[in-house]
């Protein structure tokens, strides 16, 4: 759980490359995906990573019982309660389970009405046991990056919007009765093993030095974050012949990957994003502060 641009992408991965574990991504946004089907019209492009079929979405999960769990927006009354039946026999994390090897995944949907849903059947969650992962960051870095996207709605709008994701979220971690943590992106990124290695105490799982390497790690994840996707699609362009790496710049948003410079410029790391600093104005950091400087005091990285 956190608010966008937390650095959810980033865990996400970093946790997926465990070897017991695999990386969903973002799957609440499974409806876009699974029904955007790839240019010649043969497959659903699920997978943020693979260029053709994904041979975990599009061979090793069933497409077809996937739309069973998210039908379209505007399915018929027939759809919607077939989702009711498949998703109170077994809900969507038990039926990649079985379907899979893995004994740990992370969903990294972020939205807490998300996950009050998915755990609203406690019966279901009696041979899985949920983790709840809380990732906050500095207001002003979250800000930034919203602007940064869309500007045209102005430091005030994204302040407010911040602070309103944060309490709302606040509450909810508070009231969440299963075992949960919080975890800072600035202390992950400055301290990524130290990081890592408190999660996977905390999940009750040994430490892999390769989760610190989560480029180099096979991924298939549902939407997320493009510049760290960047990073795994360039390491697989090295090592499958012929993949098309230019894809990036039609999967960019006016071909600019929303700082396409700044993920070149940092290789293939784990590092601090401080572009804040330089990006935001003084009279907006003085509008953020007016708004939300003692709320952010807690987040604040200096």
């Amino acid at each position: 759980m956190g608010p966008g641009h937390c650095g959810s992408t980033l865990l996400d991965m970093m946790l997926g490359s465990h070897s017991k574990a695999f990386s969903l991504g973002e799957i609440h946004r499974m409806p876009s995906m699974l029904y955007k089907y790839d240019n010649n019209g043969n497959h659903p492009s699920i997978c943020g990573i693979c260029e053709g079929p994904c041979p975990f979405w599009n061979s090793r999960i069933s497409t077809n019982r996937l739309k069973r769990y998210f039908p379209p927006k505007d399915c018929n009354l027939k759809s919607r309660l077939i989702k009711v039946f498949v998703t109170s026999r077994k809900n969507i994390y038990q039926y990649i389970f079985d379907s899979t090897q893995y004994d740990i995944l992370i969903d990294s949907s972020k939205n807490q009405d998300w996950i009050k849903k998915q755990t609203k059947l406690r019966y279901q969650w009696n041979s899985i046991k949920p983790y709840l992962i809380y990732m906050v960051r500095d207001g002003r870095a979250i800000v930034n990056s919203y602007l940064r996207k869309y500007p045209e709605k102005g430091i005030d709008y994204w302040t407010i919007d911040w602070k309103n994701r944060i309490i709302s979220m606040d509450r909810f971690y508070n009231h969440f009765s299963y075992d949960k943590m919080v975890i800072h992106y600035e202390e992950l990124t400055l301290e990524p093993e130290r990081g890592i290695q408190e999660l996977t105490q905390f999940l009750g799982i040994e430490f892999q030095d390769n989760m610190l390497r989560y480029w180099e790690q096979e991924h298939h994840p549902v939407a997320g974050n493009l510049g760290t996707h960047s990073l795994v699609i360039k390491s697989k362009a090295t090592e499958v012949k012929h993949y098309d790496i230019s894809r990036l710049d039609r999967m960019n948003k006016n071909n600019e990957l929303y700082a396409k410079k700044y993920y070149e410029e940092i290789g293939r790391s784990i590092k601090l994003d401080l572009r804040w600093k330089e990006e935001l104005s003084e009279k907006q950091i003085g509008i953020f502060e007016r708004i939300a400087g003692k709320f952010n005091k807690r987040f604040s990285f200096e």
